[in-house]
């Protein structure tokens, strides 16, 4: 997978990435495809700032980190209303979007550990700070299932710069330490009430996308290497 736009996957550091709640809308939709718009009618997916997402699953021993090819990578997010699909109204979400399949799909590691996938900047919903759900799967020894699951963040000024456009909901968003899975504070359900003082490391640290302008100047690319410790 080539770098793009001076983002460099193998230059990223290799260490153990925190692992963080599923939340309540993972589905095993079974879609394995790279592009997450392919086929989209939907505007609320159409019209999000594209990102591109370059992403290595490695497995950290000590100071070493391996490729691990052959992991499934499952990503699923909200569109630009917050809204995700294959899920009912009424709870979290106020639109029901049962049946469609938008801004999910799952990708398997090449020899060298790499997937990518074309998606968008999510939107905002609830209680929580923009962020995109991913699940590895993979064989761990003597071919025992592994299963790793966290989130990635996002840049507080790179997001208020994004739900700027005009495609996406307006109004009062939770920055990431308000957001209970980004301080570790609690499921999720609510802000967090016990905001950590500026300055102060916590999980959700770990995970921020380094987002870089894509070549169109329109989207923005990252690269994440995820290391995984794996159970013997």
């Amino acid at each position: 997978m080539p770098a793009a736009m001076g983002v460099d996957i193998d230059s990223l550091a290799c260490v153990v990435t925190p692992t963080m709640t599923e939340g309540p809308f993972f589905v095993d939709e079974k879609l394995e495809r790279s592009d997450l718009l392919e086929g989209e009618m939907e505007k609320n997916t159409t019209s999000g700032t594209p990102l591109e997402l370059h992403l290595g699953v490695f497995q950290v021993a000590g100071d070493k980190c391996m490729a691990i090819a052959g992991a499934q990578v499952d990503i699923w997010q909200a569109d630009t209303q917050g809204v995700y699909s294959d899920e009912g109204g009424g709870g979290i979400q106020a639109t029901d979007a049962r049946g469609k399949k938008f801004l999910r799909g799952f990708q398997i590691t090449d020899e060298g550990g790499l997937v990518k996938f074309r998606t968008i900047v999510p939107g905002f919903y609830g209680s929580r700070a923009l962020h995109i759900h991913f699940k590895v799967r993979m064989k761990g020894e003597a071919n025992s299932a592994q299963v790793y699951t966290s989130q990635f963040f996002f840049d507080d000024a790179l997001g208020d710069k994004v739900l700027a456009d005009a495609a996406y909901k307006q109004g009062t968003r939770l920055k990431n330490r308000q957001d209970q899975v980004f301080t570790n504070t609690g499921p999720g359900c609510c802000p967090a009430t016990n905001v950590p003082p500026a300055g102060t490391k916590v999980i959700g640290d770990n995970t921020v996308l380094d987002m870089k302008p894509d070549a169109s100047g329109k989207g923005y690319v990252a690269s994440y290497r995820i290391g995984v410790k794996m159970l013997t």
